[in-house]
């Protein structure tokens, strides 16, 4: 093992290189002088996974100088139907008007999440006091009062060396080695549903398909269809009682479940992969020098499309903040509002979340029968999470 790298102290280390990480390394070029960054892959991971941004995502992208390089990859958000089945009645939705919005911005947007990646990391890349470590494991993270010691391995040559920084940021996702260094556990919520995902890409431009997000809410099997930029779509299909896992991602059976909306002969799957929806959040999201940010600091069903969203409005949130104290013209206790003020928005859309989950995952018949009688929800209606 090397030596501390040099003496030289990075203001914050950024573990984590995904839309949230980059977006904070982003926000922070302009103001700090000396930021690291570690991320274990060498290269954007090469398939979609967050598919869905909002108007105020896209106001924290131009902040940070990243709106113009993003916008291709995405496309407007045309509605979002709520059905009783495929085909059937709508329980409720909105339809999104074309042209620009009060906002400045569409409501919202898909997206395809390599090309946006990449859009958001050469911001940081091209800064040359933002130090990028693709490739590299942070193994250990130590608090020391006055800094904190990371251990980061050079997964190409093995080599391990220690680095230093004033503050230590986890955007390092669900299983956050940054959260587990900290003491950090997670509180769970009571969702916990596993869902197929197929990422395809279309072969075919006469294929008659639904222009708006459609959340099918059948007992029977509840289905979800997403129109992505271009040719691509995705299909989220929820897994029935006693049904494998790895038995659903077999193309056989994968392809029965796209006869029911699509020729499969029609399109190529890119990607099928059974994933659990989970409600979960840490808490503190804060522990001395160590902070959390995105999936590493609470997780949600994907059904109102704001994971990555909220991790995103963690990051500017953090940012200024970070920015404040590190030159002086605040106190460190300035960090501790900063999960007083993002939790709640994060736990009150993780609840709406699971409440659209519990709606679209019932299994009983006759729960769906009395839902499709008075469906109750305000908030999409309203469009108030778009």
């Amino acid at each position: 093992m090397s030596e501390p790298a040099g003496e030289d102290l990075a203001e914050v280390a950024i573990v984590g290189f995904g839309p949230v990480g980059a977006t904070l390394a982003a926000l922070l070029a302009p103001f700090l002088q000396h930021v690291e960054v570690f991320e274990r892959s060498t290269t954007v991971f090469p398939l979609p996974r967050a598919a869905h941004l909002d108007h105020e995502v896209m106001r924290v992208f131009d902040t940070a100088g990243v709106a113009e390089g993003v916008l291709p990859a995405t496309t407007p958000v045309k509605g979002m139907h709520f059905l009783e089945r495929r085909g059937g009645a709508k329980l409720f939705g909105f339809d999104a008007s074309d042209g620009p919005t009060r906002y400045g911005w569409p409501a919202g947007l898909m997206f395809y999440q390599p090309e946006l990646e990449a859009a958001l990391r050469r911001r940081s890349e091209q800064c040359p006091w933002v130090h990028v470590h693709l490739g590299h494991d942070v193994e250990a993270v130590v608090d020391r009062g006055d800094h904190v010691e990371l251990t980061v391995r050079d997964l190409a040559s093995d080599e391990v060396a220690v680095h230093r920084a004033r503050y230590v940021v986890g955007c390092d996702g669900a299983r956050s080695t940054v959260r587990r260094a900290a003491g950090i556990a997670f509180t769970d919520l009571g969702f916990d549903e596993p869902w197929l995902v197929l990422d395809v890409e279309l072969l075919r431009d006469d294929l008659d398909l639904p222009e708006v997000v459609q959340q099918v809410c059948d007992p029977a099997r509840p289905a979800t269809f997403v129109p992505m930029p271009g040719n691509r779509r995705r299909w989220e299909f929820m897994l029935l009682p006693d049904e494998d896992p790895a038995e659903m991602e077999r193309p056989e059976v994968f392809r029965r479940l796209l006869g029911d909306w699509v020729d499969p002969d029609a399109v190529e799957v890119i990607r099928s992969a059974v994933y659990r929806f989970h409600a979960l959040v840490a808490s503190p999201w804060r522990q001395g020098r160590l902070l959390l940010a995105g999936d590493a600091a609470h997780q949600m069903p994907p059904f109102l499309g704001q994971g990555m969203c909220a991790g995103v409005r963690d990051a500017a949130n953090l940012a200024w903040r970070l920015h404040s104290v590190l030159e002086g013209r605040a106190g460190d206790g300035l960090l501790d509002s900063y999960e007083t003020e993002r939790a709640p928005h994060v736990r009150s859309i993780i609840d709406l979340a699971v409440t659209m989950g519990s709606i679209i995952c019932t299994l009983d018949p006759e729960v769906a029968a009395a839902r499709t009688v008075q469906p109750v929800c305000p908030a999409i209606a309203a469009q108030d999470v778009a």
